[in-house]
C-alpha cells in the first residue's frame, strides 16, 4: 500500500522527465514543478487528499488535482494598493488555469488507487490533461500582450459575460490586473475597461451580489487613481 506522498513523488518523477515539461524544475518537497521566465513563473503544484474511487469497487485512493498557475512579477506591483488590508484578504495576483480554450471548466483530477493498481494508465490521463489540455494555458499566458488580448479585450469589446471568467471570481486582484494590462499593452482602451469594471460592480452593488468583498467597491476610486498616477514599465 502506497501513502498519498509516495504517489505523488511517483507521478512527480515521471512529469519531470516529459519533454513537454522539460523547461520545469523539479521541487519534490513541495510536489511542484517550476519554470521561471524573465516576467515571472509557472508553476504545476500536485494537490490531493485521501478519497475512495467508487468507479474501482470504493478503494482507497488519492484524489490528485494538479494546480497550474502563472505569475507576472509586473502585476504584484498592485498589491501595495492596499497597505492597511490585511494581508489575508489580498489574493496574490497569480491566474490559476481551469478552463479550457472555449471557457469550459475542466475537471481535471484524477483517482489514483493507494494500492498502485493502474497506476500507468491514471499517470496517462494525469499526463495528458497537463502536459497536452494545459498547453493552451501556457500559450495564452506567454506574455502580458498574449494575456491581454486573450482574456481581457474580448471582454470589452464582445460583451463576454464577466463572471465566467474564473479568476478567484470579481476580487481585488482580478481588477487591479485587468486595468494595470490594459494600461501597459493598450493604453487606448484603459479608460474603456475602467467605464466597464465600474458599470458591473455598480450592477452588483445595486442586486446585493454576494460574490464580491464590499472593500473593492469602497476603494475601486483608489486603484483606479493609483494606476492612473503610475507608470509601469517592464
Amino acid at each position: 500500500m502506497f501513502t498519498n506522498q509516495d504517489i505523488k513523488r511517483m507521478v512527480l518523477h515521471r512529469l519531470g522527465k516529459e519533454p513537454e515539461l522539460s523547461g520545469f524544475s523539479t521541487k519534490t518537497n513541495a510536489f511542484s514543478l517550476k519554470k521561471t521566465d524573465n516576467l515571472g513563473w509557472f508553476q504545476i503544484i500536485l494537490e490531493g487528499y485521501t478519497s475512495v474511487d467508487i468507479q474501482r469497487d470504493s478503494e482507497l485512493s488519492l484524489y490528485l488535482q494538479p494546480i497550474i498557475s502563472r505569475r507576472f512579477d509586473i502585476l504584484h506591483s498592485c498589491e501595495g494598493l492596499f497597505p492597511s488590508l490585511p494581508k489575508p484578504r489580498i489574493p496574490r495576483p497569480t491566474m490559476i488555469w481551469k478552463n479550457d480554450m472555449n471557457g469550459n471548466y475542466i475537471n481535471y483530477s484524477i483517482d489514483f488507487l493507494r494500492s498502485g493498481d493502474g497506476f500507468d494508465e491514471d499517470y496517462q490521463r494525469i499526463r495528458t490533461i497537463i502536459c497536452d489540455t494545459a498547453g493552451y494555458f501556457f500559450e495564452s499566458l506567454s506574455s502580458l500582450e498574449s494575456m491581454y488580448w486573450v482574456y481581457v479585450h474580448p471582454t470589452i469589446n464582445n460583451g463576454i459575460n464577466f463572471w465566467k471568467i474564473n479568476w478567484r471570481g470579481l476580487s481585488f486582484s482580478l481588477v487591479a490586473e485587468w486595468l494595470i494590462l490594459t494600461k501597459i499593452v493598450d493604453p487606448a482602451s484603459y479608460q474603456s475597461i475602467v467605464l466597464f469594471i465600474e458599470n458591473e460592480l455598480n450592477s452588483c452593488r445595486v442586486q446585493g451580489d454576494l460574490l464580491f468583498d464590499n472593500f473593492l467597491l469602497i476603494d475601486y476610486p483608489k486603484i483606479v487613481k493609483y494606476i492612473d498616477d503610475y507608470t509601469f514599465k517592464m
